[in-house]
Parts: C-alpha cells; sequence; structure tokens
C-alpha cells in the first residue's frame, strides 16, 4: 500500500511508497503551519531524519534533494 498527503491545491507533499521509502515535496507557497506539521509528520515516519534539516529543506535553505525521489 502507498499513501500520498496532498495541500488543499491537490498537489503531492508527501509520498510513502510500499516499501516504505518517504518522499517530501516543497513549494514556496506553502504557509509556516503546512511546513510544520509536514516535519512533524516526516519526522514520525522517518526516525534518522532531523526536524532541523527537514524545516531547511521545506523553507530552500538547504538544495540536497535528500527528501525527494
Amino acid at each position: 500500500m502507498s499513501v500520498e498527503i496532498k495541500d488543499k491545491k491537490g498537489r503531492v507533499v508527501l509520498h510513502m511508497n510500499k516499501r516504505g521509502k518517504l518522499a517530501l515535496s516543497r513549494y514556496a507557497d506553502l504557509s509556516k503551519v503546512e511546513n510544520d506539521k509536514l516535519a512533524d509528520l516526516y519526522c514520525e515516519l522517518d526516525s534518522e531524519a532531523t526536524r532541523q534539516e527537514i524545516e531547511d529543506f521545506l523553507n530552500f535553505e538547504e538544495q540536497k534533494e535528500k527528501f525527494c525521489s
């Protein structure tokens, strides 16, 4: 089973495939609240990711595509 979480515009912001691999999308127009909730959810699903890494990625402060696949 795979899972997709979408924003209110219908864009996929988090995808988990049937093997449990995660992909996180970032959009410049997501609010701080939306990014905070995404960071919380991602941290719960991936125990190796740090909140700061995820926040940096979502806020376009990190250019590595570590969270994308």
